[in-house]
């Protein structure tokens, strides 16, 4: 595990640990390690952690919240929400193992309609994974602030 990882892991730490809820959760409904497990995963992750993400952008935007304009808490609110909405983004995927089984799984299965409906989602896992695995999706998502806030400035300049 390089530094970058770790580094991630420590900035994220929020949505690791509501990944880790909703596996917990859904895993006692459906079944450790089975495919419906990972799905409800990646997408209650998203469904929680979109809005939040975007939320911040808005509050920022529109509203045009800054420090000592008498926006200070929407400020403050506008970062909590991207933080959040980021870290949960950045941890909505399976670990590579989990993905490279699932992949497996659905290369072995019998019906063509599995396959079909069940490549897409799988090569999905795989590659969110390494992104996940590597740290990038971190850096994604505070690549994506940073120039938001670019953006922003110069407009505002």
């Amino acid at each position: 595990m390089n530094s970058l990882t770790k580094a991630a892991q420590v900035i994220s730490f929020p949505g690791a640990y509501l990944l880790s809820f909703w596996r917990r959760l859904f895993g006692l409904i459906l079944g450790q390690n089975s495919a419906g497990t990972l799905l409800l995963t990646w997408f209650a992750n998203l469904v929680v952690a979109l809005p939040m993400y975007l939320l911040g952008f808005a509050v920022l935007g529109a509203f045009g919240a800054v420090p000592g304009n008498g926006g200070t808490l929407f400020f403050v609110l506008a970062i909590v929400a991207l933080y959040l909405g980021g870290s949960l983004l950045a941890n909505k995927y399976p670990t590579p193992k989990e993905a490279r089984e699932l992949w497996e799984r659905i290369k072995a299965a019998e019906h063509l309609e599995v396959k079909i409906f069940g490549y897409p989602f799988a090569l999905l896992m795989r590659v969110g994974a390494f992104v996940q695995a590597s740290g990038l999706a971190v850096l994604l998502y505070l690549g994506g602030m940073g120039i938001y806030f670019i953006v922003y400035a110069v407009g505002k300049a």
